[in-house]
């Protein structure tokens, strides 16, 4: 997995990404939109601080990415709309909901490719705990009614 840190993110990120067997990329500054769209198709997972500005055009060129991570406060240089539609989780300092915006299948197919074994928890398909009253009757039957109501 290639990852690209800009900003001039702190080197110690760099140095224990490398440790895990992540392949990283550090730059100092925040690319143009052009710039963005160029260098990212080389890159699973980017990091970004303050100056950088994710837009639509920039994430729709690189769907493929796994995901972004702020590192500054806040998520607002990111559109999030976008990354959501596009399946790219985006998190920041710690607090991250990396898969509000990916699917069971797209998790399934993640887990494949890279050789993870799928574990299925059998409390998932249990409708006494209320997530799964709410995934397995209510928004399956909107779906139902409503095909398109998640894009």
């Amino acid at each position: 997995m290639r990852i690209l840190l800009t900003e001039n993110i702190h080197e110690i990120a760099k140095q224990k990404l490398t440790e895990e067997g992540y392949k990283v990329d550090l730059i100092t500054h925040a690319p143009s939109e052009e710039e963005y769209i160029k260098l990212l198709k080389n890159y699973d997972v980017l990091g970004i601080r303050s100056k950088s500005d994710l837009n639509e055009n920039i994430l729709k060129s690189n769907s493929h990415l796994m995901a972004v991570g702020a590192f500054c406060i806040g998520t607002n240089q990111v559109n999030l709309k976008s990354s959501s539609r596009l399946g790219i989780p985006v998190f920041n300092n710690g607090i991250a909901r990396p898969f509000m915006c990916v699917s069971k299948n797209q998790l399934r197919t993640y887990a494949a490719k890279t050789k993870l074994k799928w574990i299925e928890d059998k409390s998932n398909s249990n409708t006494k705990f209320e997530r799964n009253a709410m995934r397995l009757l209510f928004l399956k039957n909107l779906q139902l009614r409503y095909p398109n109501y998640l894009r």
